[in-house]
């Protein structure tokens, strides 16, 4: 399950702390409660029907080989 908690120290933003599928335990900050809370949810969604994907591994760019 996720945390959602109030951050003053990072410019009264919202904080959310969770854990990936393999246990990594992840942050991410938003402006606004609701947009946070609506990730919170999505995430949760997408980690128990298995469409979770890494957020760092869907930055990665990969080369084509010709």
């Amino acid at each position: 399950m996720a945390t959602l908690k109030r951050r003053t120290d990072r410019g009264n933003r919202w904080e959310v702390r969770y854990r990936d599928p393999s246990g990594k335990q992840r942050a991410r900050l938003f402006d606004r409660r609701v947009d946070a809370e609506q990730f919170v949810t999505s995430t949760e969604h997408s980690k128990l029907t298995g469409a979770y994907l890494d957020p760092v591994l869907g930055r990665m760019t990969l080369a084509l080989r010709g």
